[in-house]
């Protein structure tokens, strides 16, 4: 394993996508994301994302200078063409325009078209925390990535939700979590460092069920998480995002879904935000203060034995957060070596690990 600092991994992934052709700013607001990902844990989302998204920019699936643009707006809902620029672009120009509406009208629902992968969707849903803003992010789509409960043949996506709700004094509540039994990007992670997984989360192209992270690479299905819960919450984002929001046609206005010239993309990726102004129903330091509250309540509850305390969602992001911008961001030799790869073709420069 190699450890490189948080700021030189966030310039070199700057730089590389500069170089692949992308505008500086916008190469700068993914290199931002990918980073924040890895501090707080989520490595599947972070910088072993890049050799994909230059793969999707050199196969025209993500186009790197297009910016996404208010497609609609009719008082507190709004649509976004991502104009299949990156994700990250997409999703916090949505979360940026979800916030300042839901603070006008008390409420703001966004759908997000055409994105490409939107990454750590947790992060908009940090955005809205510091703001005051309860958010709800669905991202999902039919696909054949995870089985269906009670069947080996996949129809969904890994399909995550995210639900933020501002505290005052304490870390902000973030739940971000895949409906499946772990993201795809955790599987293409423990393949590349070479472990194993538990059972009960991955079955091989055969249907048989595997321990082994590369069968998910060759075909293999994963399971939702929680049986038929994760199942059902898993098929609720893709309704809420993939039919609910629509598909790209929707977001193109054109019945065919096809681009101008013609050209037909395979990328669907659509999401669902929803905005609520914490302000919307109480003052904000009453609900910021009652929220405070009651996750102290959670937190002082006795730890079991092998746990040193009781944490909520978001508090394990930001202990991460801190030890690894002290530490250094964990980086899997195997990953490290197609990142290379990659930087070695575009004639970027390699920071150097502690």
């Amino acid at each position: 394993m190699l450890y490189f600092s948080a700021d030189d991994l966030r310039a070199f992934a700057g730089r590389t996508f500069r170089a692949a052709g992308t505008d500086q700013n916008l190469a700068l607001i993914v290199a931002d994301h990918l980073i924040g990902s890895d501090l707080t844990g989520r490595d599947s989302h972070g910088v072993m994302r890049i050799p994909q998204y230059l793969g999707m920019v050199r196969k025209g699936t993500i186009r790197p200078n297009n910016r996404p643009s208010l497609a609609s707006v009719r008082g507190p809902v709004a649509v976004v063409d991502g104009n299949y620029g990156f994700g990250q672009v997409t999703g916090r120009f949505t979360a940026e325009r979800g916030i300042e509406r839901a603070k006008q009208h008390g409420v703001c629902v966004i759908g997000a078209g055409r994105c490409n992968h939107l990454g750590r969707i947790g992060e908009y849903a940090e955005m809205a925390a510091r703001e005051g803003v309860v958010s709800i992010i669905a991202v999902g789509v039919f696909e054949e990535e995870v089985a269906a409960y009670g069947s080996l043949k996949g129809v969904l996506s890994t399909n995550p939700l995210a639900i933020g709700f501002p505290a005052g004094d304490r870390t902000d509540f973030v739940l971000d979590f895949a409906t499946s039994a772990m993201p795809g990007g955790r599987l293409m992670a423990a393949s590349a460092a070479g472990q194993q997984i538990p059972p009960g989360i991955l079955l091989d192209r055969d249907g048989k069920p595997t321990t082994n992270p590369s069968d998910y690479l060759d075909g293999g299905v994963i399971l939702a998480f929680g049986g038929h819960k994760g199942y059902g919450l898993s098929i609720a984002t893709a309704l809420l995002a993939e039919i609910l929001v629509g598909a790209e046609a929707f977001v193109n206005g054109n019945e065919n879904g096809n681009e101008k010239g013609g050209e037909k993309h395979d990328q669907k990726t659509n999401a669902f935000f929803a905005f609520v102004d914490g302000a919307a129903f109480r003052p904000r330091p009453v609900v910021e203060s009652e929220a405070d509250a009651a996750l102290g309540r959670i937190d002082g509850a006795p730890p079991a034995p092998g746990f040193d305390r009781v944490r909520y969602p978001g508090e394990v992001a930001a202990e991460t957060r801190e030890r690894r911008l002290r530490e250094g961001i964990p980086v899997p030799e195997a990953t490290w070596e197609a990142i290379r790869h990659e930087a070695h073709n575009l004639g970027v420069a390699l920071p150097n690990p502690r």
